[in-house]
Order: structure tokens, then C-alpha cells, then sequence
């Protein structure tokens, strides 16, 4: 049974149905955004004063546009981009969202070099009079320093939520190609970038995940060099295999999985235990994960699942979730070991969950 995509659901499912799916959040996140606006204004006039919360006021509506230009482009673009990962188009999205960033963060310098150098203009167009010009000028001056890292936030929020599986890009492409060089050359491990010299031909990197405790190496001159060892007393021949997996929930989602083998057992009838990860709108990435490499080291296998609602797997997966804790979450976890037992590799009796 296939997993069915955003847009087959919206075409075959019933209207009301994917209404409320992507109307419910929509609203309660302007509702929470709405209520901080309502908290600041009762700290505001009860223990500043009521100039101040008018001159707050009489901004806002500028704000609002500055908001709007940064949804605007954050939405829009994440849009695109979602559209060329349907299409396993990867580098498309790449370059969406490195133009998207570049409009964002000229916009909002720009908005911020208006703000900072014409407040008493835009105080006075706005209505300001009297004790709430100065006020005003105070405030567009202030924030105007945050608004590149407001559309930062904002645009990183929405590319993250697309990204089945967040990695590096960069603006300059070849640099990019060579991340993925380097993650290829190693595809059962996780890469984390600690550090690079100012013309990026000499990188370190923190690896973990496949039969690694952690290490950190150097990358230059398109070859690896060990630099040392993050569990020194962790040497590599004990370390229990980590490798990703995926399976069908019953309803025909896929969920990816973390697999922890023991180390030099058949994967035929193993005993395992299963560790969901918290949240739920969390995850589990390869690294070196001290209790699953226990009870494999014991001859167990240990499965991770990135059930419904886990983060990283594209927002649809993540929506998925929403309503549904002790539910199809429920029913994921156990569905790990339904597909498992069919390949034979686990024993279905000698089965526990660690929560």
C-alpha cells in the first residue's frame, strides 16, 4: 500500500476533512501569537504606562508590514522548493531557497536601514503626536537591528519543515557538491561541521553513527585524516552497527527508522527493544547513543522509530502526527514490529519498549 501525498489526499479525501488538517494549526498559531501581542500590552500599560503602550500601537501596523513581507517570501518559496523535493529535484530546491534567503535578508536590511535612519517619518505617517513621537522613534530604532534575524527565523522555520532530512548547503555551489562528496563517502554515518579554515580547503567534522563512537577527522586535499577520538576508551571494534531502515505503517505510511545491531549476531530472531524518542515532534539521528549500544552489546536488536509527527521528515509526516499521541503514533511504534517479525529478523515474544 503506497503512502498517499499531500496533494492526492486533498483531491481525494473529503473537503472538510483537509479544511480543518490545514486550517487547525494555522489558527491556533495566530492564536498563541495573538495572546503574546495581548500579554505584552496588559505588561505594558499596567507597568510602563499608557504613553507607551500607545506609541507600541501606533507602530504595529508597520510591523505588521514587515511580518507580512517575510511570510510572504518565507511561504511562497517553501512552496516552490517542497514542489521540486516531490520532484526529487533536490538541487532546484537548493538554489530556491538560496535566492529566497538573499530577497528575505536584503529586504529586511533594507527595511532596517528605512527604519533606523526615517523613524520620526514613519512615526509621524503612522499618526504619532505630541509624547508619542519620541516613544515611537525609540522603538522603530531598537528593532530595527532584528529584522535580518526575524526573516532568518522565520524562513528557516518553513525550509526545515519541507527538508526530509536536513544537511549543509551553501551558497557557493561547488562547496556544496563537496559536502556531498564527503556525506556520500560515508553514508551510514553522521557529519557534524566544528570547524574549516577561512577558504574552506581544510574542514573538521565530528562523525558518528555507523561503527563509530565518535570522531573527529580532518577533510583536505579530497582525502580523510583521523584527528582524535571523542570516547577515547571506545574503540571501534566494540561499537554496535547503526544503519537506517523503513517499513510501512498499517495504513501505509513510511516510517523511517534507526537500527542498532548487535554486533556479530545473525539478524535472524533477535530480541529487541524498542525506543521511541520523546516530544512527540522530536527525533532521533545516527550518533552514538549510549543505551541503544548497551542492549545491543547484550545481543539485542534496538529499534528507533521516527513514528507520525516525528520532525525532519517533511511537514507532511510531521501534520501527521497532530491528534494522534496514543493513537496511529501508537500504532507505528508497534507496526516496527509487525514488518520486522515478517523478515525474520526479530522474535515477536522476546519483544519490550523502553519509554
Amino acid at each position: 500500500m503506497r503512502e498517499q501525498t499531500s496533494n492526492y489526499k486533498m483531491i481525494n479525501e473529503r473537503p472538510s476533512r483537509e479544511f480543518f488538517r490545514f486550517a487547525f494549526p494555522s489558527v491556533f498559531g495566530m492564536i498563541a501569537i495573538s495572546s503574546a501581542i495581548v500579554i505584552d500590552g496588559i505588561f505594558i500599560g499596567n507597568f510602563v504606562g499608557a504613553i507607551p503602550l500607545a506609541s507600541v500601537n501606533l507602530i504595529m501596523p508597520f510591523i505588521t508590514i514587515v511580518w507580512g513581507l517575510i511570510l510572504m517570501f518565507a511561504s511562497g518559496s517553501a512552496v516552490i522548493a517542497g514542489k521540486y523535493l516531490g520532484e526529487d529535484k533536490p538541487n532546484n530546491a537548493c538554489d530556491i531557497f538560496s535566492k529566497a534567503f538573499m530577497i528575505v535578508f536584503m529586504a529586511m536590511i533594507l527595511l532596517s536601514i528605512i527604519s533606523y535612519n526615517f523613524p520620526e517619518y514613519i512615526s509621524y505617517a503612522l499618526g504619532a503626536k505630541d509624547d508619542t513621537v519620541g516613544m515611537c522613534v525609540e522603538y522603530l530604532k531598537n528593532i530595527a537591528w532584528f529584522y535580518p534575524v526575524f526573516g532568518f527565523a522565520v524562513l528557516m522555520s518553513f525550509f526545515l519543515r519541507i527538508d526530509g532530512k536536513p544537511s549543509y548547503a551553501f551558497f557557493d555551489q561547488q562547496l556544496t557538491q563537496n559536502f556531498k562528496i564527503i556525506q556520500s563517502a560515508m553514508p551510514e554515518s553522521s557529519f557534524s561541521l566544528i570547524d574549516h579554515t577561512p577558504d574552506w580547503s581544510k574542514m573538521i567534522f565530528k562523525l558518528e553513527g555507523g561503527e563509530q563512537a565518535g570522531e573527529y577527522i580532518m577533510f583536505a586535499n579530497n582525502s580523510f585524516s583521523f584527528l582524535a577520538a571523542s570516547r577515547a576508551k571506545v574503540s571501534a571494534d566494540i561499537v554496535n552497527p547503526v544503519s537506517e531502515y523503513s517499513y510501512k505503517a498499517r495504513d501505509g505510511l513510511n516510517i523511517p527508522t534507526l537500527l542498532t545491531y548487535p554486533k556479530g549476531k545473525t539478524k535472524q530472531k533477535l530480541p529487541v527493544v524498542i525506543m521511541p524518542h520523546g516530544g512527540p515532534e522530536s527525533y532521533d539521528r545516527i550518533s552514538y547513543d549510549w543505551l541503544a549500544q548497551y542492549l545491543a552489546s547484550r545481543g539485542v536488536l534496538v529499534i528507533q522509530p521516527q513514528f507520525r509527527g516525528s520532525k525532519g521528515f517533511g511537514i507532511d509526516h510531521l501534520l501527521k502526527g497532530r491528534g494522534e499521541w496514543g493513537k496511529k503514533i501508537q500504532n507505528d511504534i508497534s507496526d516496527a514490529v509487525i514488518a520486522l517479525s515478517k523478515e525474520n529478523m526479530i522474535d515477536p515474544d522476546l519483544s519490550l519498549i523502553h519509554i
